[in-house]
């Protein structure tokens, strides 16, 4: 830690009332700006941790790693922080900074008001909490006596496509919904690079957020969606939390979360505040028809939404040749085609996702690709899962040929990854 990041919570003490802690810099921007409007009829303001000059404030708002490092204050900011807020709180001790927490309570007075703010309970919540509070703490749950742990105003479905049409049906719903503010959400950077490419080339205008852009260039992205009346945002769950967003009419979950409680945080963007409305669309593969098993068991209503596939766009033919004869596009597809299955092979839920039945040619299909591409892959082939006895028939044990380029295999190997 630097010494510049070292002295900066001497600074925020200063006249300081409140502390307010995030732990992603999106979260630090949404702070930001509702403490901008409390504070504006006011002599106060919020601080902003990347200016360098320390002046009266009442609110200080800042990321956990910018806080990290203090020291113990001088006697003239004893008593200062009269309030610690706490966002994401689920998420600080997931990120890995319980070191850094423990040194900021640590040199805070004990008589404070502490609140933590989460949208989810977990385990790291509890710990967090025990860490934070010098007393028991009163725990208020608005979703208690809730049918349904999404808002109120949210109108949720998924619906069933076969891989090959995902990004067909995908591009036919952006087309007819281009006066609305749209969020689609992807499993990896590369994903959201390629599509949002793609779209262009296509002339859909769009947005796009992901880890890869430097941080300006997020913020930049992130402000302009946000005044925009309507619009299309491509994204991974870089912007599933902390971002406030108004007036989204829907959120597309292209790919799918990991857990139902990341499908919480995505559908989240939309339908925000008091009487707001919102739309949530789900795409899956019929293979991942069980998660919608897991969604009810966490009180996510979806009802199913149907579509006719002969009204979908008929451009998959030209998609491919377009892909196929411009150089740059096709490698971004080759990119987001590589890091899809990585992310699928990543999965925590792998009783669903198994990388192992998805059909590679209907996936490449969706990538807009005329067959699977070669790409390099580190995912496990399992091969001594479906290694069996073979017997010798016509001089071979494998039974290798030209239309049957893995192999003569058992019943259940499912394989379509081989190691060169």
């Amino acid at each position: 830690m630097s010494g510049k990041d070292r002295q900066w919570l001497y600074g925020v003490g200063i006249g300081c009332t409140a502390l307010d802690l995030a732990v992603r810099r999106r979260n630090w921007l949404g702070s930001i700006g509702v403490m901008s409007e409390l504070v504006k009829d006011s002599s106060a303001r919020p601080d902003d941790v990347g200016k360098s000059r320390i002046e009266q404030r009442t609110v200080s708002t800042s990321q956990v790693n910018k806080s990290y490092g203090i020291g113990k204050p001088s006697t003239s900011e004893e008593g200062a922080r009269q309030c610690l807020i706490i966002d994401e709180a689920d998420r600080i001790l997931e990120a890995n900074f319980e070191e850094e927490m423990k040194q900021i309570i640590k040199i805070l007075p004990k008589k404070r008001q502490t609140a933590l703010f989460s949208a989810t309970q977990t385990k790291k919540v509890e710990d967090l909490a025990r860490l934070s509070f010098q007393t028991t703490p009163v725990y208020i749950d608005v979703d208690d006596g809730r049918k349904k742990v999404t808002n109120e105003g949210l109108q949720q479905g998924y619906c069933i496509v076969p891989s090959a049409k995902r990004f067909i049906l995908l591009y036919s719903f952006l087309k007819r919904n281009l006066s609305k503010k749209v969020m689609v959400f992807f499993s990896s950077c590369n994903s959201v690079k390629y599509h949002s490419e793609l779209l262009r080339y296509i002339h859909v205008d769009c947005f796009d957020i992901h880890g890869k852009h430097k941080q300006q260039k997020r913020t930049t992205t992130f402000f302009d969606f946000c005044k925009a009346e309507k619009g299309i945002l491509l994204c991974t769950d870089v912007a599933a939390r902390g971002l406030d967003i108004p007036a989204v009419d829907w959120i597309l979950q292209y790919d799918p979360p990991d857990e139902p409680k990341e499908y919480i945080h995505r559908v989240g963007r939309t339908a925000r505040g008091e009487g707001a409305k919102g739309n949530a669309l789900l795409f899956l593969i019929p293979e991942e028809m069980q998660f919608l098993h897991y969604l009810k068991k966490a009180k996510v209503p979806v009802k199913e939404y149907e579509y006719d596939l002969k009204k979908l766009a008929n451009v998959q033919s030209h998609l491919e040749k377009l892909v196929a004869n411009n150089y740059y596009l096709n490698k971004s597809a080759k990119d987001a085609y590589r890091s899809y299955l990585l992310a699928y092979n990543s999965h925590s839920m792998k009783d669903i996702f198994n990388v192992h039945r998805l059909d590679l040619q209907a996936v490449a299909a969706s990538f807009c690709f005329i067959s699977p591409p070669k790409v390099n892959l580190n995912i496990d082939s399992n091969a001594s899962k479906f290694r069996k006895k073979t017997r010798k028939v016509d001089g071979s044990r494998s039974g290798f040929s030209e239309s049957n380029p893995y192999g003569r295999r058992a019943e259940d190997d499912t394989r379509q990854f081989v190691r060169y």
